[in-house]
């Protein structure tokens, strides 16, 4: 059954709502955020960690383990770099400091993986690709959860999973997003218009053009942040009130200045 967003809401940001507190450059268009304004880009093997001003904090490379796919910075003070060439996992400490040794994981039953994402219980999720299923792995590498299989989506492997809130986001690449609970039950699914979509609370977010659109996904509420057309975005990440707008491996910053 199809699920009407009955709430929509239009904020058109003024350049006076914003203030440029930094800009610098960054690796690569692969970037994430974390909610204390750390700014994390990795490029090929190498991973670095900026602050809000753009100093670089910390820097961790792996030489052994190929390119890095993903990088989870849900939990600031337990790092998870995703190789998905090598099937293998690392976590990493808040200044980029190896945990433990790497996870391989066809050791522990995945012998192809597609994505991966941190568990708020201390484990993490993993997408297999031959069962079809996500299942979660507890600190002692233990499969203590999985999904039924994703029998709707055979054939098609997933983007991006993200556990936040006690929910789990799975996107494929027909901009579908499926919701499950913390243990791996479906509960939903909806679609987006970009592969690269960020948690909030409750809110799912996306780029649209110059467009964020926030998403609700328990209230069926959906609102916009149009930023002035002077601001040119490739990708953006919003943490606390500020935006982390990147345009041409830059990374702008701009406090926003208005209630949203």
């Amino acid at each position: 059954m199809k699920l009407f967003t009955y709430l929509l809401i239009f904020i058109l940001i003024q350049t006076s709502d914003l203030k440029l507190i930094s800009s610098f450059k960054i690796l690569d268009k692969n970037f994430v955020t974390d909610n204390f304004d750390n700014v994390y880009s990795f490029s090929e093997n190498t991973l670095n960690k900026y602050s809000i001003d753009g100093t670089i904090n910390s820097s961790f490379t792996n030489h052994f383990l190929g390119k890095i796919s993903s990088v989870d910075v849900t939990d600031p003070l337990r790092i998870l770099v995703y190789y998905k060439e090598y099937n293998q996992i690392q976590f990493l400490d808040n200044n980029l400091v190896e945990l433990k040794s790497p996870i391989a994981l066809d050791e522990i039953g995945i012998l192809a993986s597609e994505t991966v994402c941190s568990s708020n219980d201390g484990g993490f999720w993993v997408y297999d690709s031959a069962s079809e299923q996500l299942k979660y792995f507890n600190k002692n590498l233990e499969n203590s959860n999985k999904s039924s299989r994703i029998s709707e989506k055979s054939g098609k492997k997933p983007l991006k999973l993200v556990e936040k809130n006690d929910f789990l986001f799975l996107l494929f690449p027909d901009n579908e997003l499926l919701i499950f609970d913390k243990f791996g039950t479906y509960i939903k699914k909806t679609s987006i218009t970009n592969n690269d979509f960020q948690i909030v609370n409750h809110r799912i977010n996306y780029l649209k053009n110059n467009t964020l659109i926030r998403y609700d996904f328990t209230l069926f509420a959906e609102d916009s942040l149009t930023f002035p057309e002077e601001i040119k975005i490739e990708k953006l990440r919003i943490e606390n009130d500020k935006a982390f707008v990147f345009n041409n491996n830059t990374i702008n910053v701009y406090k926003l200045l208005i209630k949203f």
